[in-house]
């Protein structure tokens, strides 16, 4: 890949959390990648969810007071800056405004499918440039239907952060990485009781959330980059469950898990053969009785299994790379190389 120069100074800003593996740190570090100076200037969200529910009562009960709070994020854009890319869809639209009042394009590469979009709908209210989304038939509608500049851009992976050394599936287990709501409990339940070995990384579940759906499931600490790589590699299988509402969109463990050498077995969804040759690269499942019978096969034919992982570790190298959909994103804004 070419390597680009440029001056000090920032051209692209960021809006997002720097935790790990966030996706702004995930842009950052493909921008830097790229060349490209760039820095995350503010986080909607905050690291205490206390903080985020006190925030959101008041920003329902004092509509103002969002755009108080993310005034921050004007006084931090600099005349170098050339276009600030927002992961966080809670950024109010008249923040939106007064940035492009500032002769600066904003665009939002939204990490999430249509389940997740927030019923304040500051995607259609905000009046971005571009708007870049996961789901093809979401940015159809926005397109074609709205007359929005909606496009689609799949998650991506970091091979910095999502490569592993580790020897293939030595945990013959099933592992699970990420947070933990209701219906991806009711699934593992189902799992368990079938007598499938799992292993849960993340943070526990919400308090409220009935026993009866946690019963027996145990869970491991949150991993993040190689550490989290390095599970995908050594565990026998890698099982991804979308949102239930997302059928067209993919996320962003399926790419993580497959360029760090996991078997992945996911949702199918509509497009998941324009990213991956099924049975090839990835293993997919649209039943629990399909799940469940893939789960079984490949945990006693590991031959089989570690080609399609190796396979995939492929196609993740080759196509789904953070600097390749950059790329994408930069061609699409116009931002001039």
């Amino acid at each position: 890949m070419r390597s680009l120069l440029y001056s000090k100074s920032v051209r692209i800003a960021i809006i997002g959390s720097g935790a790990e593996d966030s996706k702004a740190r995930l842009i950052s570090d493909g921008l830097d990648q790229l060349g490209i100076p760039n820095k995350t200037i503010y986080s909607i969200k905050r690291t205490s969810s206390i903080a985020n529910l006190l925030i959101t009562k008041l920003e329902h009960l004092f509509p103002k007071y969002a755009v108080f709070r993310q005034k921050k994020i004007v006084k931090r854009i600099t005349p170098s800056m050339e276009l600030v890319i927002n992961t966080e869809q809670e950024l109010h639209p008249e923040i939106v405004r007064k940035i492009q009042k500032m002769n600066k394009k904003v665009a939002i590469w939204f990490p999430d499918g249509v389940g997740n979009v927030s019923d304040r709908q500051y995607l259609f209210a905000a009046n971005y440039d571009f708007l870049f989304l996961t789901d093809p038939k979401f940015v159809d509608t926005l397109a074609h239907l709205y007359g929005l500049q909606a496009y689609y851009l799949p998650e991506a992976c970091n091979p910095k952060w999502h490569t592993s050394d580790m020897e293939y599936g030595m945990k013959k287990e099933c592992v699970v990485i990420g947070s933990y709501y209701p219906s991806r409990l009711t699934l593992l339940q189902r799992l368990q009781s079938d007598g499938v070995p799992l292993i849960l990384h993340g943070h526990s579940p919400r308090r409220w959330i009935p026993k009866s759906i946690l019963a027996g499931l145990s869970f491991r600490e949150p991993l993040f980059t190689r550490k989290k790589a390095d599970a995908f590699r050594e565990s026998a299988i890698v099982l991804n469950f979308n949102h239930p509402y997302d059928v067209n969109s993919t996320n962003q463990r399926l790419y993580e898990a497959t360029c760090a050498g996991g078997l992945v077995l996911t949702n199918f969804v509509e497009n998941m053969g324009d990213l991956f040759k099924l049975g090839e690269e990835v293993l997919t499942f649209s039943t629990y009785e399909d799940l469940l019978s893939q789960i079984r096969y490949y945990l006693s034919h590991s031959s089989e299994a570690e080609l399609i992982a190796n396979n995939g570790r492929k196609k993740a190298l080759d196509s789904h790379q953070i600097s390749l959909r950059l790329l994408k994103l930069l061609e699409i804004v116009g931002f001039k190389f």
